[in-house]
């Protein structure tokens, strides 16, 4: 995460074998939801943008298929994805 003049950047997630796609800020403003390929299979995890730590991962894999583009609710947890199945 890059920041403009505010402070260094932060690594998210692992550093090297995983792609983080899409992020999308939560509507509490701190942290950010994003589709990681972890595992073969694409799903949705969340981390906290100051602190770097992953907040939430799904216990098992989601059948969300390839996303294509995603969205939160301004206000509460919840998330609209579009994927390739439409």
């Amino acid at each position: 995460m890059l920041g403009n003049w505010e402070a260094p950047v932060i690594q998210l997630g692992e550093r090297d074998g995983i792609r983080y796609r899409l992020p999308t800020w939560m509507h509490d403003g701190k942290r950010l939801l994003m589709v990681t390929d972890r595992g073969g299979e694409e799903n949705l995890v969340i981390f906290n943008a100051e602190t770097a730590q992953l907040v939430s991962q799904p216990s098992k894999p989601l059948d969300i298929g390839r996303v294509i583009a995603l969205w939160t609710s301004p206000t509460a947890d919840q998330a609209v994805l579009f994927n390739h199945r439409c």
